[in-house]
């Protein structure tokens, strides 16, 4: 990972992080989410626009910048167990 990247991910919030790639992964709650219709659009073969390249970069962007995030904390989380002394 680039570590300009990966030290914007290590300064970020770890729970809010988390809590806002949920609520835009999960947006809008009802009828059902944006990521799961977009989904199930490429599985049935329907045209995308533009709106919907940006719609799913928007809501699958944070989704997978949490998912960055989480990876992170527990790979450092790891490595600490690793070295520490015995």
């Amino acid at each position: 990972m680039n570590p300009k990247l990966a030290a914007f991910i290590d300064r970020l919030p770890t729970l809010l992080t988390i809590l806002i790639g949920v609520w835009m992964g999960l947006a809008p709650f009802f009828p059902e989410p944006h990521l799961v219709q977009k989904f199930f659009w490429v599985m049935e073969g329907h045209p995308f626009k533009l709106i919907d390249v940006f719609d799913v970069f928007m809501h699958g962007g944070l989704a997978a910048l949490a998912i960055l995030k989480i990876w992170r904390v527990l790979g450092k989380r790891a490595d600490g167990a690793n070295n520490k002394p015995a």
